[in-house]
């Protein structure tokens, strides 16, 4: 999601989340996905700066190469991974609380997918952050 639909999403949505805060016991947990999506954010911005100030300081082309690539997968999983909590965080929230029962196998990939990516950050900073 580009940061101009971002921006967009969480204007429409903020509103309905400060409703939902009053009337809706879904509150606590949509406002924990929103905190998950910020900290997405970050790491995503993270990883763009350890592009610029990491990779492309290695002297070495082949280990350039892999820290960029491994770089953009971590990169394009926690994009998908913060769209997922959207998709998530737009699920629980009224009006569409008919779509309540998409919100487990959603939240199931998403815990999946962050656990992957933890790891493979993990070997990313093990191999280039020592």
């Amino acid at each position: 999601m580009r940061p101009s639909a971002l921006l967009i999403t969480f204007g429409i949505l903020f509103p309905q989340i400060a409703f939902a805060q009053k009337s809706d016991p879904w509150f606590p947990w949509i406002a924990e996905k929103a905190q998950l999506v910020r900290t997405k954010d970050a790491g995503i911005k993270e990883a763009n700066d350890s592009r610029a100030t990491l990779c492309l300081q290695l002297s070495d082309n082949a280990k350039k190469e892999d820290c960029v690539s491994r770089l953009d997968a971590i990169i394009a999983r926690r994009t998908k991974e913060r769209d997922l909590l959207l998709d998530m965080i737009m699920a629980a929230t009224p009006p569409d609380k008919d779509r309540y029962t998409q919100i487990p196998p959603m939240n199931a990939t998403y815990n999946k997918m962050d656990a992957e990516t933890t790891e493979m950050a993990q070997t990313f900073h093990a191999l280039y952050n020592h």
